[in-house]
């Protein structure tokens, strides 16, 4: 799953909890995608499998879901 941080409704912190909290989904790897650098500091923290920085390119793109 790719992800934005900031979405309306739900945020990337609390998509992750959701996801989490489905014993289905334990194993699925949810990767950030955002523009808040402060983010890359924590993502680990939050469940993410990975972060990509804006703008994504097609090649940090690649290296991150191959």
């Amino acid at each position: 799953v790719l992800s934005d941080m900031w979405m309306p409704e739900m945020d990337g912190e609390a998509l992750m909890k959701a996801i989490r909290e489905d014993g289905r989904l334990a194993d699925l790897k949810v990767h950030l995608i955002t523009a808040d650098v402060e983010t890359q500091k924590n993502y680990h923290e939050l469940g993410f499998a990975g972060i990509l920085l804006k703008p994504v390119t097609l090649e940090t793109l690649k290296k991150t879901i191959i």
